[in-house]
Parts: structure tokens; C-alpha cells; sequence
């Protein structure tokens, strides 16, 4: 509570009231200023209820937040007096006459504080503060006066005091009612003072940031904080990059995966130790063994896929993390789409008219001159309206969709841990060495031809459901994913000639057992390519085989009645490089990407890696796809930068997409392998 007995006067201008008269006259309360006459400066008591605010404090701005000054006030009572001077009016006949009451000019927030103890009843009304009171002739120069030259007390003398007072015997609760903050902030600041004193003094000699200085407590090692400190090159010394190599190989278990999966109390029970950062705002710990992390997941893993096993599937794998590299290894198993009811087609319908009206909305937000959306409020809507329509179609979609009987012996579940920590489990998949013999087994089961193979369900699915990617986009990435092949298939000349002849052999009949077609006729399908990609003149594959029809063109002779003669006197490799070439610039695929048949063999035998040729940026992916589709792609590869999607703007979007995915060798689902 505050006690004015407490008080003592600023040791500025005068020393503490003496008891001789003088000082008795300083004890003495004074009511209001109608009464007070004494010298210029003297300390008196008075009332709270006659301070006011003065228009003379030269300090107009700031100092609106007391909490701090109220507790400290509240408990250790008012250390520092504050200067008055005697209101008078300023308007009529009666200006220039003492109002009775008197005007802070140096202390307004030590006065708001007071007035909010006050308030609260933790002090009268009337509580008698101690005061300086100075002329009105020498207020505004005394308020200057006063306000100047202060400097305020630097932080590291500031962490120095509270753990002196800890050592004296204070605890962190009373300090932080006594200092009107809460016990995180003073265990911080005991936290900093246990720093390595070496590293304090160059925190306080300005050698140092705060932020630094916070990251390197995350341990308590001195000789630890001083090598990394030491050891790390003026560039590296940021407080995220010297918090890293404090923890070393300690993984955040409020973010990682795998921490997630597990859970903190498995992991402290299985004798994991944690480390602690008291300046994180959401601190859940630090796991310093990941080797135990993944002991633990691996066993949590390996019961799922026993439990998984006893019900009959054929196999269960386990992965680290199923993303697009891990992808490449399985196939969705092919599936046969039964025929849906008249109910289901009607309801499938409508779901698939109210995602095209979604998608149609958000498009034209996303084109839209910039305009006020309440926080993201109208995006959000939008992008929720597209997710709950396509989680309709693609659950009506999976109702027709059935496994054949033939397939289900080939089939299984890959188990992995999703960037959230939950457990991921991918069904109806197929490895992809077993993919040959499932297609074969799904064709058996085909019956009487009403159902459709999985591909072919599933390309309905996604032109009926709508992938997220528009026609047009779709129609660029087929162009790049083209002439990518052409390219490969001109290198490889024996994958080049088997398609030539299936195709002929397909055009004459010759195959009785069926064949896979490969969409080549004898024209080039340069200008198709162009008008589904106006860009991909400058790209890498359709330079590089810009170059190899030059190579060739510089060997042919002139005009073309010589050209057959030429091409008989040439050697056989030289022949079959030409072939292999024209057989090359004859493939195109359309919008469908070399999506089944002999467009979904070519690449495998050509050892296709869009990679090589694409890679994603804003023009050629980002600025053609809605912001889930952008957080859906960082997710794979940056799982931090992807919650950030939300909150920026579509063109902020684009840019940190494109610096994240910069040399990842990302690419999106038209584009991968198999």
C-alpha cells in the first residue's frame, strides 16, 4: 500500500525536509493554493484531489501505459516528488486569480498513477503527495528543465538490479508484483543476468543485441554460449541462426513432425530430455534427442502396420514422410468406376456447377483491381467455398470408384507422418514395379464395359472435379511435359524407333492383342505447342531441340528431289538419329500429359525428370493457381513458409512461393513422374 511516509523528495534542486521550522512547514499538508504562500521551490504535502493536469507540462505525448509505475508506486510509495505550480484563470474579468488548485508540470505520469491507485481504492482520495511547488513565471522552465537531460536506466543494469535483488533474498513473485510485471519477464531477466559474464559485458558494453544475447540463453553453458558466439562469423550471428547452433540437433516440439507424432509425455517417458526457452512467446520445448524421437515413431509406426496386416492387406509400408519424391515410388491402384444412379448423377452434378461457380468467383477476386476486403474475410470465404465444393465432387467421385477383385492382391498402405504430426495412411496404392501386372488385372475385370479403368476415373475426377489448375495452365504444363519428351525421346533412339513402330503397327493392324497408342502422325507439332504455351519458345527443352533439328538440317542437301538419294547413302546410326528425331517432333499429347497407354510408358522408358526442363516460378505456376494450391506446394517443401500463405496477399504469395522453391526441383502433380 502507499505510504507518503515512504515518499522522499528529488534529490535535484533540495535536500529532505529538516525538522526545524522550515521542514515542519514542508510536512505541514496545504490544502489548495488559495492558502499556500512560501518560498519559491519548497517541498509541501498536498491533497491528491487538488493536482491537476497542467498545459505547461512541456511534455505533451506518451506515458499513457502507468501498470508498471502504478504497481511499483503501490509498493514502494511514491520515491520521486512531483513539481506544481498554482493554477490560475485564464479568461474574463477574474483571470490571473488562483483557482485553488495546482498544476503538475512535471509528473503526469506519476499522477496518472496515483489517480488510477485511487480509483481502485488502494489510496484516498485526499492521500497527501509529496510535491516541489515552483512559481508560474518559472513553470514551463522548470518542466523543460526537468524532463531533460534524463537518461533512462540501460537493460543490462536493469537485469544487474533484479538479480541483485534475488540474491538478497526477493522471490520472482514478489518482484513481479512489485514491479507491476509478470513472473515470465523477471525469470527472463534472471535467465539473461546467468548469461556467460563475458557475453553480459558485451551485451552491456553495445557489442551485443538483446536478441543475441536471448538466443544464446537458451543454454546455461558459458564455455558453450562463448565458443558458438566466438565461433560463428559476423554474418551467422543473428539471434535465429546462434539460437540454432545453441540447440544443435534439438528439434521445436511444438512444430516438428515427429515430436508431434510421438508426443512430449512418451517421449520424457522414454527418459527424452527437454530444453527450455523462456523467451520463445509459445515455449513448449525443445527435444534434444532425435534419435529417440524416431526410435519412438518408428515403434508407434511399426504397431500400426502390424494392426493394419492382421486385417488382411497384402503389404503396409512405412516412409519418413510421403511427400513427391516418396510418391514416385507407387501408383494408385487402377480402379473401375461403376455406374452411378440417377441420384448420384443428378447430386454429382450439381456439386461439380457449384465448384465451377466457386472457382469462377475466386478467379475473378484474384483479377480484380485491388480493393477493401476486411482482413482477408472475402478470400476467405472464397477459398472455403472452393474447398468444401471440391470435397463434395471428390467424395461423390469416390463413391463410384471400386477396386477390381483381380487388383486387390497387388494392393496396399503406405504409412507416414503429416507435417501436423498426425499419422498419414495412403490406401489402394501399388508399387510401381507391380504397376504392369495391376493394369493387366484391372483390364480382366473390366467386364462389360461400363466401368472405366482408375485412369480413366481419375481423369474424369479431376477434369470434372477441377484439380485447382485452370484449362489454361493445364494446357502449359502439357506443352512443357511435351516437349520435354520429344526432346528425351530424339536421345533415346531405341525407345524412339519401339514408338514409331507401335504406332505403325497400330495404323496397319498388325498386333492382335491390342496396343497402346501414342498420338504421333507425320506433321510437327510445333505451332499446337505454341498456342498452349506461348512461351515455350524460351525455354530449355525447346532450344536444346531447336539445336538437333539444325544438326540435322545442316547435313541434308539442297532441294528436295536429292533427298531420298541422300538419306539411302547414309550409315545406319545416322539414319536412325534422323528417324528418332522426326519420330520425336511428332508427339503431342494435348491436354491429357501423357496420362495413360503408351503416354504414360514413354516417360518411364525415356527417364523423363521434368526437373531438368521446368522448374516453378510465379509466370509459369504460381500466379495461374489459387493460394491453397501455393500453401499445398510449399507444405511439401517448407511447411513453416506455407502458414504463412494465409495471411499475404495473393502477389506476396507468388514471391515468397518462388524464393522458396527456388533450386528444390519441385514440380506439381501433371509434371511428376508415373
Amino acid at each position: 500500500m502507499y505510504d507518503p511516509a515512504k515518499s522522499a523528495p528529488r534529490d535535484n534542486t533540495a535536500a529532505a525536509p529538516s525538522p526545524d521550522a522550515e521542514g515542519a512547514a514542508a510536512n505541514t499538508p496545504v490544502s489548495s493554493s488559495a492558502n499556500y504562500a512560501s518560498d519559491e521551490g519548497e517541498l509541501v504535502y498536498l491533497a491528491l484531489s487538488s493536482l491537476d493536469f497542467d498545459s505547461d507540462n512541456v511534455r505533451k505525448r506518451g506515458g499513457g501505459n502507468v501498470d508498471e509505475l502504478k504497481a511499483l508506486i503501490a509498493s514502494q510509495g511514491l520515491l520521486q516528488n512531483l513539481i506544481v505550480s498554482p493554477q490560475l484563470t485564464k479568461r474574463g474579468k477574474g483571470a490571473g486569480k488562483d483557482t485553488g488548485k495546482f498544476g503538475v508540470i512535471a509528473g503526469g505520469r506519476r499522477l496518472r498513477a496515483l489517480r488510477a491507485l485511487a480509483a481502485e481504492g488502494k489510496i484516498a482520495k485526499d492521500e497527501q503527495v509529496l510535491c516541489r511547488i515552483v512559481s508560474r513565471e518559472r513553470a514551463t522552465i522548470t518542466s523543460a528543465s526537468e524532463n531533460s537531460g534524463r537518461e533512462p536506466m540501460v537493460g543490462a543494469d536493469t537485469i544487474s538490479a533484479f538479480a541483485a535483488m534475488v540474491r538478497e533474498g526477493k522471490g520472482v513473485e514478489d518482484l513481479a508484483v512489485a514491479f507491476g510485471i509478470s513472473a515470465v519477464t523477471v525469470q527472463r531477466r534472471l535467465k539473461l543476468a546467468n548469461a556467460s559474464p563475458k557475453l553480459f559485458d558485451l551485451y552491456a558494453g553495445g557489442q551485443m543485441a538483446l536478441d543475441q544475447l536471448m538466443a544464446l540463453c537458451v543454454i546455461d553453458d558459458h564455455a558453450r554460449q562463448e565458443a558458438i558466439w566466438e565461433g560463428a562469423p559476423e554474418y551467422q550471428r543473428h539471434a535465429g541462426q546462434l539460437r540454432r547452433m545453441a540447440l544443435g540437433e534439438a528439434v521445436n516440439a511444438g512444430s516438428d513432425r515427429m515430436a508431434l507424432f510421438v508426443g512430449l509425455d512418451a517421449y520424457i517417458a522414454a527418459g527424452g530430455q527437454i530444453t527450455r526457452d523462456l523467451f520463445a512467446e509459445d515455449d513448449q520445448g525443445y527435444c534434444n534427442d532425435p534419435a529417440l524421437l524416431a526410435k519412438l515413431a518408428e515403434q508407434k509406426l511399426g504397431t500400426e502396420r502390424k494392426r493394419l496386416l492382421s486385417e488382411g492387406l497384402p503389404w503396409v509400408e512405412v516412409v519418413d514422410e510421403f511427400d513427391h519424391r516418396a510418391r514416385q515410388d507407387y501408383v494408385q491402384a487402377p480402379t473401375s468406376q461403376r455406374k452411378a444412379t440417377k441420384a448420384e448423377q443428378k447430386a454429382l452434378k450439381e456439386a461439380q456447377k457449384a465448384l465451377a461457380i466457386a472457382e469462377k468467383a475466386m478467379s475473378d477476386y484474384e483479377n480484380a483491381e485491388e480493393e477493401e476486403d476486411d482482413e482477408g474475410s472475402r478470400y476467405a470465404t472464397l477459398d472455403q467455398a472452393i474447398d468444401d465444393a471440391r470435397a463434395q465432387v471428390e467424395e461423390l467421385l469416390g463413391n463410384l470408384r471400386v477396386v477390381a477383385d483381380d487388383v486387390r492382391p497387388l494392393c496396399g498402405v503406405v504409412l507416414a507422418i503429416e507435417r501436423d504430426g498426425t499419422l498419414g495412411v495412403y490406401g489402394a496404392l501399388v508399387r510401381k514395379a507391380d504397376a504392369k501386372k495391376a493394369t493387366s488385372a484391372a483390364k480382366r475385370g473390366e467386364g462389360s464395359g461400363e466401368a472405366g479403368t482408375g485412369a480413366e476415373a481419375q481423369d474424369q475426377g479431376q477434369e470434372e472435379s477441377g484439380s485447382g489448375l485452370s484449362d489454361a495452365l493445364q494446357r502449359r504444363l502439357s506443352a512443357q511435359k511435351t516437349i520435354a519428351v520429344q526432346v528425351e525421346l530424339a536421345r533415346h533412339q531405341q525407345v524412339a524407333l519401339a514408338v514409331l513402330a507401335n504406332t505403325l503397327m497400330s495404323e496397319l493392324a498388325l498386333s492382335g492383342n491390342g496396343f497402346l497408342g501414342s498420338n504421333i502422325t507425320a506433321r510437327s507439332r510445333a505451332n499446337e505447342l505454341k498456342l498452349a504455351d506461348p512461351s515455350i519458345e524460351s525455354s530449355k527443352a525447346w532450344a536444346q531441340l531447336a539445336t538437333m533439328v539444325a544438326t540435322v538440317e545442316a547435313q541434308l542437301p539442297e532441294g528436295e528431289d536429292g533427298l531420298l538419294t541422300w538419306l539411302i547413302a547414309q550409315p545406319l546410326d545416322v539414319l536412325v538419329q534422323i528417324l528418332a528425331l522426326c519420330t520425336a517432333l511428332t508427339v503431342y499429347n494435348g491436354t491429357s500429359v501423357m496420362r495413360h497407354g503408351a503416354g504414360n510408358v514413354i516417360p518411364g522408358a525415356i527417364g523423363l525428370d521434368m526437373a531438368d526442363y521446368w522448374s516453378a516460378t510465379g509466370e509459369t505456376y504460381f500466379k495461374s493457381v489459387p493460394k491453397t494450391l501455393i500453401a499445398e506446394a510449399l507444405a511439401e517443401v517448407d511447411p513453416e513458409a506455407a502458414k504463412k500463405i494465409d495471411k499475404l496477399k495473393k502477389g506476396e504469395a507468388v514471391a515468397l512461393a518462388e524464393a522458396t522453391m527456388k533450386d528444390t526441383r519441385w514440380l506439381p502433380g501433371p509434371l511428376r513422374r508415373g
